[in-house]
């Protein structure tokens, strides 16, 4: 059997509260294959970012297991880098001193002209060239999250972690941000596990979504692939029915109607299905399922 990048082996977490063992997820088995894109959906409190947490070595399982290439996780390493919701750029140091320090922190296999050209370089992959020498204070949230992803990108990780990295951020500036990583992803093809709680974005930049049941003792509730071809349009992803489609299943399955959609059903699930099904239920509250 073909040795995936990333593998859930039973994994369990339980924490130790004041109340007793409290089991957060319980017995998640998964494979993620290299250049995957995977996004984890479900309700709060269903252990998304524990499962993070677990692949980026930040926690331990309490029973099972993930391994990186057959290797068991047991703590933070730079061949797994995280972008959280809130930028995490260091305040002290301007744009490129953010991503020129990952580099010369995990890439010291580079002199220092080659380290100084890298960091150009993915200053320039996420467009921030004109601002390079600006604090973080000084530039937008759209503008911080670019920042981030270049100095996760820079340290040319094995698995890129996406905590909700676009969850801060207006709608307009979102979608700018996903076509982006969408369009540098397939530069890139790095295995990406990605949370969120936006069913658009998962299904535009995803090859599968993993659904969460609700915890405690949280597990894998279902698993659908995404059957839109690569590279993708927004536009054109826009005039597919079939986006229509899985966006039914998957917001069927988070307001519990999972049985609802079967295949076959794709004729009914048109654009016109679509709105219907949107204009009762606001992109506010689709977003937060």
């Amino acid at each position: 059997m073909k040795q995936s990048m990333l593998e859930f082996s039973d994994a369990t977490k339980i924490f130790e509260t004041k109340n007793g063992p409290f089991v957060a997820v319980e017995g998640v088995n998964l494979r993620i294959e290299e250049g995957e894109f995977v996004s984890v959906m479900g309700h709060s409190g269903c252990g998304k970012s524990t499962l993070l947490n677990m692949v980026a070595g930040l926690s331990t399982c309490s029973r099972g297991g993930v391994s990186l290439r057959g290797r068991e996780i047991t703590e933070p390493g730079p061949e797994r880098m995280v972008v959280f919701q809130n930028y995490s750029l260091l305040p002290w140091m301007n744009v490129q001193q953010n991503i020129h320090l990952a580099i010369k922190t995990c890439r010291k296999d580079l002199n220092r002209k080659e380290q100084k050209e890298e960091t150009m370089r993915y200053i320039e992959m996420v467009g921030l060239s004109h601002a390079a020498h600006r604090m973080p204070k000084e530039i937008s949230g759209g503008m911080k999250q670019r920042a981030s992803i270049a100095r996760a990108l820079a340290v040319q990780p094995k698995v890129l972690l996406l905590d909700e990295p676009f969850g801060a951020l207006d709608a307009l500036t979102r979608e700018e941000l996903q076509d982006e990583l969408l369009e540098i992803w397939e530069e890139n093809r790095a295995t990406v596990l990605m949370i969120t709680h936006d069913v658009d974005e998962a299904i535009v930049l995803s090859d599968r979504i993993v659904l969460m049941t609700n915890g405690p003792a949280a597990g894998i509730g279902d698993i659908f692939d995404v059957p839109l071809q690569r590279p993708r349009d927004r536009e054109s992803l826009l005039e597919d029915p079939a986006f229509y489609t899985l966006r039914n299943q998957v917001i069927s399955y988070l307001y519990g109607k999972q049985g609802d959609y079967h295949e076959g059903d794709e004729a009914e699930n048109t654009l016109i299905g679509a709105e219907a099904y949107t204009s009762s239920h606001p992109k506010e509250e689709l977003q937060q399922a």
